[in-house]
């Protein structure tokens, strides 16, 4: 998995893909400077999005991503969200505070990156530091969307 780090900042209009991304590349650019991946927003003590991604956490078992009112909708994202739909794990869209110690996996998702697991963030491992189940069956069931997709073009 890949390593992120840690970012307190928003976007100026979270559903807006504006020209105003200073927090994205600050985020980004904290993130590069720690050999990381992607930089992770969080606001008043909740998770949001990555810089360029969208971010999906599990914590208890459950796979949660922070309301679509106070992100960048994402066309990845609600692909994730809607093969998701059809497991065992559903989407759940609900604010998530920012404790690490509480988190069993995280994923983010972006056009490039497709579904891409973080099993470190800021130095810590996440869960057990592997990929875990949840992200594995999101990789899965995306990649199966995505093959399945190409394949009717």
């Amino acid at each position: 998995g890949a390593s992120a780090v840690l970012y307190e900042g928003q976007r100026a209009i979270p559903l807006c893909k504006s020209l105003n991304t200073l927090v994205n590349h600050m985020a980004g650019h904290k993130a590069h400077k720690a050999g990381a991946l992607e930089g992770l927003l969080h606001n008043n003590g909740y998770f949001t999005e990555g810089s360029r991604s969208s971010l999906f956490l599990v914590r208890d078992g459950q796979l949660i991503t922070a309301p679509q009112v106070r992100v960048l909708p994402g066309i990845t994202r609600d692909i994730v969200v809607k093969v998701m739909k059809e497991t065992g794990s559903p989407v759940i869209e609900q604010p998530v505070p920012v404790d690490l110690q509480a988190l069993d996996e995280v994923f983010i998702t972006a056009t490039s990156m497709h579904v891409m697991p973080v099993t470190v963030i800021d130095g810590r491992n996440i869960g057990s530091g592997e990929i875990g189940p949840i992200t594995r069956l999101a990789m899965e069931r995306f990649d199966t969307f995505y093959s399945d997709y190409l394949k009717r073009q």
